[in-house]
């Protein structure tokens, strides 16, 4: 399977990018993010998904790792295709999408061509609990250490939502994880 991409953009349309790999052009697929800041000669690195059909193979290009296990997750939901997926992504950032996956908001999905309400609340009840697994960076959630992501995945699995996890620990002070922890489950308690 292809999973990483790096190489000279030669072409681009509105949904793809030609990716010219030692020689070998690669039609890629990629958000409108992607396609909307590189221009034609621009060194490119893409993390890939390949789609493999009866009629055609296709390849999704992702920025990073995170959006590539989101996307795939959320093909992973019956009646969601690649394309639907790749669709999330032109509206919303990655933490946006995960935000409201986590938060069981549906009207940031149903945003999207294709995904009607039905199909979005699938989306949040098949991956709610599977959206901690998808890894989390310092920078998504402002102060929080890369190490908050077993808090945050810790206090998910008691229960509370991802969004009441964050705000806990962004309140509970300064100290190693399980100090943190303990602080945010006493700040949970009072609400």
């Amino acid at each position: 399977m292809i999973s990483y991409l790096s190489g000279k953009i030669q072409s681009k349309d509105l949904k793809s990018l030609c990716v010219n790999v030692g020689g070998i052009g690669y039609r890629v697929y990629a958000t409108l993010r992607i396609l909307d800041k590189t221009v034609i000669g621009q060194e490119v690195e893409l993390y890939t998904h390949l789609n493999v059909r009866e009629d055609a193979l296709e390849l999704y290009g992702f920025e990073n790792i995170e959006e590539l296990e989101l996307f795939t997750k959320l093909i992973s939901v019956s009646g969601i295709g690649p394309k639907s997926a790749l669709g999330v992504f032109t509206i919303a950032k990655a933490m946006e999408i995960k935000q409201a996956i986590a938060n069981g908001d549906p009207a940031l999905l149903t945003r999207v061509s294709g995904i009607g309400k039905k199909t979005a609340d699938r989306i949040i009840v098949e991956l709610r609990n599977k959206i901690g697994e998808i890894k989390i960076s310092g920078q998504e959630y402002g102060n929080l250490a890369p190490s908050d992501a077993d808090a945050i995945d810790a206090l998910i699995g008691l229960g509370y939502s991802r969004q009441q996890a964050v705000e806990s620990l962004r309140q509970s002070g300064e100290g190693s994880v399980e100090d943190r922890l303990r602080q945010a489950l006493k700040i949970l308690g009072k609400k």
